[in-house]
Order: structure tokens, then C-alpha cells, then sequence
């Protein structure tokens, strides 16, 4: 077998081309056939800087999933959000944590999602966490930086598909509702309120005190929106759910019962409809404070029942 002018190249009898090379300790051997001199080099060079590229790197690992989760989950430490952001990092990380930025797209989340509809958790929630997975990624091209100034993400963000949601149908507020909910109102206010809500109005039309008028027909809205929840709650349902899967859930701690965790679902499952559309962060001292009163015979101190708490408030508001 004939050499060439350029080391790790050689021609067969039959006049082939052969690339066979030892490079920084990796082997380099590809069969080309009857090609030219000029083309068997540079695809000799090409195969180099594929070998040195794969060095360079090694020797600057790529940032995982749950690096970059972890990142982000410090830079919300200050946001009210942050609680409910982690709780989705969580569900997360055990499918996709482990796995570099740029593996991350709808393909590896297929899993995760497929789980979690199985699970019987709504559209709504599932896109909840694939919003916190969209905007990881955005960070990670955009604004994440390693050592040296390269951006954690060296591509653009893939798309990722959000579930199809069902939205709720607006409530339709009835005569007799109207009566009793307006008539807590102070008389100055129960008429003006009264024409906002029948004409559509926005409060920054309504006059002067707009902004007084605006607030109280958000608390009516939301003390409708609470008896709606309130009214599709099944706790009979709600505890076979949970019953069956609560083993299943992340937070979940081996050695524990469903006993253990039903008092933290029944507070989750009732506090959406006596809180209205207050954030989980914003009552969660009060749920703190019920859970204490209602745990009976628990193992789980509040730190480790929050979540599930947690999880039975995101479900019930998603239904």
C-alpha cells in the first residue's frame, strides 16, 4: 500500500484512498475510494478538527438543565413567583436535569409531559412548566454566560409545543348574585359598580374614582370566581386522585402514607375557593397556620407537606 505526500493518508493497490491516523490518541480511519489528493486532505483536516473540537469540549463541559434551573431559581429568589417556579424545576429535573442545554426540545420533554397527562394534571399545568423550561432556555442563549463569556445555549432556543387548554366559559353572574354581592358595597359605590358591570366598562372610564370602583368589582369577580372553584370541587374525587397517586408525585418521601399527605391535599383543595385568585405565595402563611390545626396525626411538618399542598391548589385551580 502506497504512501502519500501527507502523512495518514495512503492509496491501495486498487488506487483508493485510505485515511489512517492517529491523532492526540484517537484513532482516525476512513475508507474514501478513488478520490484526489487535494480532496483526501482536507477531508483529513476535517476530521482532525472534529477530534480537536470534541477535545475543546471535554474540556469545558456543557451546562446541564439543572445548572441553568438552578441559575435561574436564584436570580427569582426576590419574585413572589419563585415558590411556584421551583416547584415546576422540580417536577422537571428528574427527567430532564442530567440532560446539556442544547438536548433539551420537545422530544426529551415527551416523557415528562406524557407522565404528567397520565397523571391526570390538566393541560394548563402541564404548560405551566414547559413556560419555565421556554424561559430557562431563553437565559441560557441570551443571558447566561460561563467563564470565559460564551453563552450556556450556543443555539437559538428550539420551539417548544405547549398542550392545547381548554378555557373555562365565562360566568354568567345572575340576578339574584348580584343583589346579594352588590349590596355589601357602601352606597356611594353599589350604582357606579352596578353600571360598570352591566356596560363592560373599565374603571378608568367610569369617573374619578375609577380606580375604588375598578377594586371593588375585582372583588366581586373574585368572590364569584372563588364560588365557582368552590362549586367544582369534588372532594370525593379529589382524595381518589391523590390517593392513587400520590406516591408518584416528587416531593414524595419514601416511608409515607397517603395519611401522612391527605390533610396537606384537603387545604390545598379548599383554599383555591376560599382564597379567590390570591397566589399561592400570598397565603401560604395562612395555609401554614391551617395545616397546623387540621394535620391530626401527620408525620409531615409543614416544610415537607407544602408541596403537596402545593400540588393539590395548582390542580383544583386548573380544573
Amino acid at each position: 500500500m502506497a504512501r502519500t505526500r501527507t502523512p495518514g493518508i495512503r492509496v491501495d493497490r486498487d488506487g483508493r484512498c485510505i485515511i489512517d491516523k492517529d491523532h492526540r490518541g484517537v484513532a482516525i480511519y476512513v475508507r474514501l475510494g478513488p478520490i484526489s489528493q487535494e480532496y483526501a486532505e482536507r477531508r483529513l483536516a476535517d476530521e482532525i478538527a472534529r477530534v480537536n473540537a470534541e477535545f475543546e469540549r471535554n474540556a469545558h463541559p456543557r451546562p446541564r438543565f439543572a445548572d441553568c434551573a438552578a441559575r435561574y431559581i436564584a436570580e427569582s429568589r426576590n419574585k413572589r413567583s419563585v415558590g411556584a417556579s421551583a416547584w415546576h424545576v422540580r417536577l422537571l429535573t428528574s427527567y430532564i436535569g442530567t440532560l446539556e442545554v442544547h438536548q433539551i426540545h420537545d422530544g426529551t420533554l415527551e416523557r415528562f409531559v406524557a407522565d404528567r397527562v397520565a397523571s391526570g394534571v390538566t393541560a394548563t399545568t402541564i404548560n405551566r412548566s414547559l413556560e419555565v423550561v421556554r424561559t430557562i432556555l431563553n437565559r441560557a442563549a441570551r443571558s447566561y454566560r460561563d467563564d470565559a463569556g460564551r453563552p450556556l445555549l450556543e443555539t437559538i432556543p428550539p420551539l417548544i409545543t405547549m398542550l392545547p387548554e381548554t378555557p373555562r366559559p365565562p360566568y354568567p353572574i345572575t340576578w339574584d348574585e348580584q343583589d346579594r354581592l352588590f349590596s355589601r358595597l357602601p352606597a356611594r359605590l353599589s350604582r357606579m359598580v352596578l353600571f360598570a358591570v352591566n356596560t363592560g366598562l373599565r374603571e378608568s372610564n367610569v369617573g374619578p374614582v375609577g380606580t375604588v370602583v375598578g377594586a371593588a368589582v375585582g372583588a366581586i369577580v373574585g368572590a364569584l370566581s372563588g364560588k365557582e372553584v368552590a362549586e367544582h370541587f369534588d372532594p370525593t374525587g379529589e382524595e381518589r386522585y391523590w390517593r392513587s397517586n400520590f406516591d408518584r408525585e416528587p416531593y414524595y418521601q419514601p416511608g409515607m402514607t397517603y395519611d401522612d399527605y391527605a390533610p396537606a391535599y384537603r387545604i390545598g383543595g379548599e383554599a383555591h375557593g376560599r382564597y379567590g385568585h390570591a397566589s399561592f405565595e400570598d397565603v401560604e402563611d395562612k395555609l401554614a397556620n391551617d395545616y397546623r390545626r387540621a394535620r391530626g396525626g401527620s408525620r409531615l411538618e409543614w416544610a415537607h407537606a407544602k408541596d403537596a399542598t402545593r400540588a393539590a391548589w395548582a390542580r383544583v385551580k386548573g380544573q
